[in-house]
């Protein structure tokens, strides 16, 4: 598995997503500092992940402009957590219950379910 994790075909996948999520980031948010940096960083972190020696760092703590307080991976954390999405999801099975995944009915499957439940049960929780 770790070499699937470690391949160019998963990091590459990892990296666009991440690129795409984080676009309209800050210039100061560290997404900006791995993309100028991917071509030395991306073979290092291969070879951590092949070796089972990568390590997460701590979560950020941001407060937002409203006062929300948010924690937040780093973005090359973020992208590992991505690659072991994209490995791990080939591997582990995905209940049809799941509506946040693609052609599982979305919100509107998870609204008809509590909606048919409704009669059977006094509370619904989120």
């Amino acid at each position: 598995m770790r070499k699937e994790l470690a391949s160019d075909a998963v990091i590459d996948e990892a990296y666009r997503w991440l690129s795409k999520q984080r676009r309209p980031w800050p210039a100061n948010a560290d997404v900006w500092w791995l993309r100028s940096q991917w071509s030395t960083l991306k073979p290092h972190l291969q070879q951590q992940l092949l070796a089972g020696s990568y390590r997460f760092e701590p979560l950020s703590r941001v407060t937002k402009a409203n006062g929300n307080i948010i924690h937040l991976w780093s973005a090359q954390d973020a992208l590992v957590l991505k690659a072991l999405a994209i490995v791990l999801a080939e591997v582990l099975p995905v209940s049809t219950r799941c509506t946040h995944v693609k052609d599982h009915g979305g919100a509107k499957a998870a609204v008809r379910a509590v909606r048919d439940q409704l009669c059977e049960h006094t509370f619904v929780m989120r």
